[in-house]
């Protein structure tokens, strides 16, 4: 079960909540995980210096290799190319 919220000051300075997760997006069925994103393979980013957005990143394993899939400004269209 995730937590709530996280005691203030948490990562990045704000509360945290968890993700609102889709199982199905575009006719693709999601692979879901206990992340902080809600998806596998997906992972949060840092804002760029340029931009106040928050982007988010997907990549796979290919053998031992990880094969980054790139940004992406939700979780969803993330998790999206990580289930194609």
């Amino acid at each position: 079960r995730l937590p709530k919220a996280a005691p203030a000051g948490g990562r990045h300075g704000r509360l945290w909540e968890a993700p609102v997760v889709a199982e199905e997006a575009e006719g693709v069925k999601l692979h879901l995980s206990g992340g902080s994103t809600g998806y596998k393979g997906v992972y949060e980013g840092s804002p760029a210096a340029d931009t106040a957005a928050r982007r988010f990143f997907a990549q796979h394993r290919v053998g031992r290799r990880r094969e980054h899939l790139g940004p992406f400004d939700t979780a969803v269209a993330a998790a999206v190319a990580y289930a194609r």
